[in-house]
């Protein structure tokens, strides 16, 4: 095939990604595209457990060291306002000087979702002139495209899934524009990576199914409903926002839809978590409160009670 997959994994993040991995491998049980892990900072038992899975499920991972030192030169002006950030949330844009040069696409996909069906399909679609493909943000799209300034603000897309065509990647530069972009629009930006390559990639994409990023939302009043796909199956499940399915306060039906796959990757001792800042258990407490989970938000709150 002349599509790969790519993934960038720190330390935080070796358990989902093997879960993510998993997914894509029982989804895709024939004709499956070669995977790349990015990792950075990542101990030997977190590539062991990477290279388990995909053993586990007949794959060989290409595991890759890349280095993250770079970031720490983008403007002042923007790493003081992501601090929060980790570095490799930045590995996108340097993801294309990894792959081998006879891989035509590139299918980057975040930690925090799930293949659940084929997609092979992505291999062949066409996408015109375009050198990426990504589906448009789910929540408030407009919102966020007029904080940035962008032309068409309803064109603002959410980055966990980006189909890259490899060589025209490459003509767009995103990286050598990356620091100027990062610098002139500091105080406007709040998503990172998406927030840059909205603006750099903007009225420029090449607009993928709502099936190839079915967004799955939590905020303090519960689950968001998704309605794009009008009946259509989803082929990835991505769970953007604070509030992931591992998270011992996220609503029921997100974590028994997670755990489906991660209990098949019982090597990885991916279990729920519970909060650990008090930012987190606050936030876990109101979210409680909201589902009806009055045992938790008791848990919660006697904690914030004994901080």
């Amino acid at each position: 095939m002349s599509c790969c997959i790519v993934l960038a994994v720190d330390q935080k993040y070796v358990r989902q990604a093997c879960v993510t991995i998993a997914s894509y491998a029982l989804s895709n049980p024939v004709d499956r595209f070669e995977i790349y892990v990015l990792v950075w900072q990542i101990n030997q038992e977190g590539i062991a457990l990477l290279q388990k899975t995909g053993a586990a499920f007949g794959m060989q991972l290409h595991i890759v060291n890349v280095d993250m030192q770079w970031t720490d030169k983008l403007p002042e002006s923007f790493r003081a306002g992501m601090k929060h950030v980790s570095p490799m949330t930045y590995s996108k844009f340097i993801a294309m000087e990894y792959i081998p040069q006879h891989f035509l696409r590139c299918l980057m996909l975040d930690c925090d979702l799930l293949v659940i069906d084929e997609i092979k399909s992505l291999d062949s679609i066409y996408m015109e002139e375009f050198a990426i493909g990504a589906v448009q943000d789910f929540m408030l799209p407009e919102t966020s495209g007029k904080r940035l300034g962008l032309h068409n603000p309803e064109s603002y897309f959410n980055c966990g899934v980006l189909l890259v065509d490899t060589e025209k990647w490459k003509t767009k530069t995103p990286l050598l524009k990356m620091p100027s972009v990062a610098a002139e629009y500091s105080q406007r930006i709040c998503y990172g990576d998406q927030d840059l390559l909205n603006l750099i990639f903007q009225k420029s994409y090449f607009a993928l199914d709502f099936k190839y990023n079915h967004m799955l939302m939590v905020s303090l009043d519960g689950n968001i409903p998704n309605r794009r796909l009008q009946g259509q199956k989803p082929s990835i499940l991505h769970f953007p926002g604070q509030i992931k399915p591992w998270h011992e306060y996220a609503p029921s039906n997100l974590q028994a839809t997670y755990f489906k796959y991660a209990s098949l990757c019982n090597w990885i001792g991916m279990g729920i978590l519970t909060p650990e800042s008090l930012e987190e258990n606050s936030l876990a407490a109101m979210l409680s409160k909201k589902l009806g989970n009055f045992q938790l938000h008791a848990k919660y709150t006697n904690k914030l009670n004994l901080s």
